[in-house]
């Protein structure tokens, strides 16, 4: 019988627990703070201790930790330090790496999922991990389409702090989910082609990791 693949998350106990606990942190505590550098603050370390754990559990060569550090590094720094200048394309791209970073962390994570022969409960939690990955990648992705083309999503009218991190986070889960509740909308062709693909990669996503948990366990009863 083929073997689980020897990921790092074979040797620390808790691993995707505690991604999962830092991703839903990452949604739930900034809600509960009033706007400001206090907010701003630990929002930025939410997601900084997600990117570090998420890179600490799916490498296992040196060559992937390299380049998933190359990739991560960068990330940090637009994070903790802005630039004298802030222009768009600066903003951009920090945006095209987090993109990047975390499609290489879903990438190592999803292929644990196809390789390992086993259903407990790290296979589980990773599938629930790389779905909200994938929400927060796209979340970067509508912020880099409003900021090279502002007025592509339009918000609620009573919205008065306009396009801001959460907010796109928010809409981004919406449209994964294909809940589409309206109240932001895309207007341009580039975000409204980017929102449909959500809404497939979404659906898609869940029917295939329930397909493969669901021929695991016909496999193993055989």
């Amino acid at each position: 019988m083929k073997t689980a693949p020897k990921h790092l998350i074979t040797e620390p106990r808790w691993g995707f627990e505690f991604l999962l606990i830092l991703l839903v942190a990452s949604l739930l505590v900034p809600s509960y703070m009033e706007p400001g550098p206090a907010r701003a603050a630990t929002s930025s370390l939410l997601l900084s201790f997600t990117l570090i754990s998420s890179l600490y559990l799916v490498v296992y060569q040196l060559r992937e930790l390299y380049i998933g550090i190359a990739l991560m590094i960068p990330c940090l720094l637009t994070l903790w330090w802005q630039p004298p200048i802030s222009e768009p394309w600066d903003h951009n791209i920090g945006y095209l790496l987090y993109i990047l970073f975390i499609l290489y962390i879903c990438l190592h994570i999803g292929r644990y999922l196809v390789e390992t022969d086993e259903i407990n409960t790290d296979m589980v939690l990773a599938a629930i991990c790389v779905y909200l990955l994938i929400g927060l990648m796209w979340a970067f992705i509508y912020l880099m389409i409003e900021t090279s083309s502002p007025g592509s999503i339009t918000f609620p009218s009573h919205n008065s702090e306009g396009a801001t991190y959460s907010l796109f986070v928010y809409f981004s889960y919406v449209t994964l989910t294909t809940l589409g509740y309206g109240e932001i909308t895309p207007v341009s062709e580039v975000s409204q082609s980017w929102t449909v693909l959500e809404s497939i990669v979404g659906q898609l996503y869940l029917t295939i990791v329930i397909a493969r948990m669901i021929g695991l366990i016909i496999s193993r009863r055989k």
